[in-house]
């Protein structure tokens, strides 16, 4: 089991310099909490444009290392579909379906800036980024 399953909009916010992100991320790196991602988030950040810069592609690089980081397995990716099938007419994505199985098939929690794309699931615990850093 990990603590924490962090969405992208968590990695994304601290790229752009939202400080409550970087905030987030010291807090929880500083106490030992153990973060996880989803290979997806791996996905989306080198789907961002910002990463046909050399310089940016080496700082995500660097960020990920920080982070054990969840590959999809058959049992993930089924759980995605049936999360998807379920739940597309409430505007999950593809991605999302991925990210939110990953947290629902480790038993952890996910950390959002978004969370209503991932509200409507049910059994999954799904938290904003804390107040304290907002």
């Amino acid at each position: 089991m990990t603590d924490l399953l962090l969405d992208t909009s968590i990695l994304i916010d601290h790229m752009r310099g939202y400080s409550p992100a970087t905030e987030f991320l010291e807090t929880i790196f500083n106490g030992g909490v153990k973060a996880s991602i989803s290979v997806m988030t791996e996905t989306e950040l080198y789907a961002g444009k910002s990463m046909q810069d050399p310089h940016n592609e080496k700082f995500v690089t660097g960020l990920l290392e920080l982070f054990n980081i969840i590959p999809i397995n058959r049992s993930i990716a089924r759980h995605a579909g049936v999360l998807l099938r379920d739940y597309r007419n409430n505007g999950l994505t593809p991605v999302d379906a991925i990210i939110a199985a990953t947290a629902m098939e480790v038993k952890t929690n996910l950390i959002t800036r978004n969370v209503k794309h991932f509200r409507m699931i049910k059994g999954l615990i799904v938290f904003n980024l804390p107040e304290q850093y907002v």
